[in-house]
């Protein structure tokens, strides 16, 4: 092969090899196109997934049987019991309470039985204070042999569980109304109803404690005479007062006395008036208060006192029905004062019928009862018969000219 030959081959090898290079180049770059655009795409995807994971409002995690915290997301992490460094790879009771803990297992058991569990309930207590959440459950589809895992929806609900709860308490309390009402009217004391007020605002009312104090005005003291519920031996440990001047005067019961209007005390455990007491209000689980005051005859005379085991009970339904169900034992005292007065009335109208009946029968004078329309005889006395010779059985029901008494007509003057 001679040169000339050698050089046509070189020449079309390096054209062959030149061709196949820029072939291969705009496949490549064609290829880099392609994967640009699905890379975009899979971008697109992933923003569009994290958008739609980051508008859910629920808490989402990915769990193990045992409660084991394997993945989590969502944007409201001021609502994690701890920070997903804390909690990530840690089981549930290693990180929860251990009631929350027992309702969240059995809700992974519920899915691993029927694939899914809704509906379940559970309050934490946060930073910002407590809230309440559902749980959503689901199996996730896993290869065969390996270990389930759950996708957990936490919703938090604590606005409709405080909803919910709200009305239960107002049923609650229109219950305890229409019990006060029916122990009014069976009642005739203050002795025999105020027990059944305190014992009715537990039982109906959903109160944890109730107590009736009346106030002593020699020396201000308020004193229990009725209670129901825990913690009511505290009430005779305690001096109550509604004398500005003393610390015990500066509680719920005293300012409600002093100033004739309800106390409303919505946190036990941070209200000023309750400083006093809430060691006490601690180990009870008081929540809030309400002294409402009682009358008699328009005097201040007490006060009714009721707990609730939560914070912020008494809104304005329910103070009104505290203060309608106030009123209410206010009219049933002026009963009892105007039933008092008359049976005192009474028993003195018949004291003085007897003295004059007794007067009257023993009496030496003639003395009868006439009356003024006929003068028939109403009564005559021991006098009359011994005067007359005629007794009471023969003239009462008559008058004197139909059993002809007077012989002389001038008589009857």
């Amino acid at each position: 092969m001679n040169m000339l030959t050698q050089g046509w081959l070189i020449a079309a090898l390096l054209v062959l090899v030149i061709g196949q290079t820029v072939l291969n180049s705009r496949r490549l770059r064609a290829l880099q196109r392609k994967l640009g655009e699905q890379t975009s795409q899979v971008d697109t995807l992933n923003q569009r997934l994290k958008a739609t994971l980051d508008a859910l409002p629920d808490l989402m995690f990915e769990m193990d049987l045992n409660g084991r915290y394997l993945d989590f997301h969502s944007p409201r992490t001021e609502l994690l019991a701890a920070t997903p460094a804390d909690f990530l790879g840690k089981t549930l009771a290693e990180v929860m309470p251990a009631e929350v803990a027992s309702i969240c297992l059995s809700a992974l058991q519920e899915a691993q039985q029927n694939g899914h569990s809704q509906g379940k309930q559970f309050e934490l207590k946060l930073p910002d204070g407590p809230h309440w959440f559902e749980l959503s459950v689901a199996r996730k589809a896993s290869n065969a042999g390996s270990a389930p895992t759950f996708i957990v929806l936490s919703r938090e609900i604590t606005e409709r569980k405080q909803a919910k709860q709200k009305a239960e308490r107002l049923s609650r309390l229109y219950a305890a109304l229409s019990q006060c009402n029916q122990a009014i009217v069976r009642c005739n004391s203050e002795d025999e109803l105020f027990p059944m007020l305190c014992r009715d605002a537990v039982n109906f009312g959903g109160m944890k404690m109730a107590w009736i104090g009346v106030l002593d005005p020699a020396d201000q003291l308020i004193k229990p005479v009725a209670s129901y519920g825990p913690g009511t031996d505290y009430l005779a440990r305690i001096t109550l007062s509604a004398d500005p001047a003393v610390p015990e005067g500066q509680g719920p019961s005293g300012i409600a006395l002093r100033e004739d209007k309800p106390f409303w005390c919505q946190d036990f455990q941070n209200d000023p008036a309750t400083r006093r007491w809430r060691q006490q209000g601690a180990q009870f689980g008081w929540g809030s208060s309400a002294a409402v005051p009682l009358h008699r005859k328009g005097q201040t005379i007490g006060l009714l006192t009721v707990y609730a085991s939560v914070k912020n009970a008494f809104d304005d339904a329910a103070q009104q029905l505290m203060q309608e169900m106030a009123m209410d034992i206010s009219f049933a005292l002026d009963r009892f004062v105007d039933e008092a007065q008359r049976i005192v009335t009474i028993d003195a109208l018949r004291d003085s019928e007897e003295r004059y009946r007794k007067a009257f029968k023993t009496s030496p004078d003639a003395i009868n009862i006439t009356r003024m329309a006929d003068g028939l005889y109403l009564d005559v006395n021991r006098g009359f018969e011994r005067l007359t010779g005629w007794t009471a059985d023969e003239v009462v029901g008559k008058t004197s000219t139909a059993i002809n008494i007077w012989h002389d007509p001038a008589d009857r003057m």
